[in-house]
């Protein structure tokens, strides 16, 4: 425990300093780490206040050099830091659903290399992954091709696995199978239609609450 001297200013992380301090010979120098240690074993402070502490450290560090040992104010013990620290953790941001979703259902040709390796680490992190890879993939390479005859065998398969959102899909598209079916072979698409819609639910945000109608009529008009 860490005793201090007379006239050093008391701290709330006091009773924790050699504690931190063993850590770090271990070479454990990441604050986030060492916050949640404490903080187990009854650290009542805050983060900020350990991090004052680290970044002392690491000036005392720096102004060692390479020397062997360092001894804390008020502290009894002495601290054999390592001439080189470890690497900070390379940090990896978590990738979005969204961005899964789209590389699952994108083609292999239009992925780059690091996109496809992304795509395999994701299929082989569980079995569901890789069913819910299977089932997308092979829906959309199936509207793609436009292979109407496969789509009772898509919705079976979709049926009987054991995704949610799948069953779900499958549900839906029996609701409306004539519409669905048709969307394979069918030249025609609705697609102008709901974009002309989206244009015109912008510009009614764009001047909602500060206009009236006839300025909205006015601005799809001049649009058009």
């Amino acid at each position: 425990m860490h005793h201090p001297k007379r006239g050093e200013k008391w701290s709330i992380l006091n009773p924790y300093k050699s504690y931190i301090l063993d850590r770090w010979q271990q070479r454990c120098t990441n604050g986030v780490q060492l916050y949640d240690e404490i903080k187990a074993r009854g650290y009542p402070g805050s983060e900020a206040l350990l991090r004052m502490f680290l970044a002392d450290l690491r000036s005392k560090h720096r102004e060692a050099g390479s020397a062997s040992g360092l001894r804390l104010d008020g502290s009894r013990h002495t601290l054999e830091i390592p001439s080189s620290l470890p690497p900070k953790p390379c940090v990896k941001r978590r990738m979005s659903g969204t961005r899964a979703s789209w590389l699952f259902v994108s083609q292999e040709d239009v992925l780059d290399e690091k996109q496809q390796k992304s795509v395999e680490q994701i299929r082989k992190a569980h079995l569901d992954l890789e069913t819910a890879y299977q089932l997308g993939h092979a829906f959309v390479m199936m509207l793609a091709e436009r292979r109407e005859t496969d789509l009772d065998a898509w919705l079976i398969q979709a049926e009987h696995s054991d995704l949610p959102e799948f069953k779900k899909m499958a549900k839906g598209i029996r609701l409306d199978y004539a519409a669905v079916k048709a969307a394979f072979s069918s030249m025609w698409s609705q697609g102008q239609v709901e974009a002309q819609v989206n244009c015109l639910k912008l510009q009614k945000r764009i001047v909602f609450g500060r206009a009236n109608f006839d300025l909205l009529r006015l601005r799809v008009l001049c649009r058009v």
